[in-house]
């Protein structure tokens, strides 16, 4: 599960992480950004 590993690899505020969940297009443009 990538978003499994992307919540890992990046912990933050559950809210955060609640968010990530909602939108994987916004984890996609994080992942691009770096």
């Amino acid at each position: 599960n990538a978003l499994a590993g992307f919540q890992k690899w990046e912990e933050g505020p559950s809210s955060e992480t609640q968010q990530n969940k909602e939108n994987p297009e916004e984890i996609n443009k994080k992942r691009t950004a770096l």
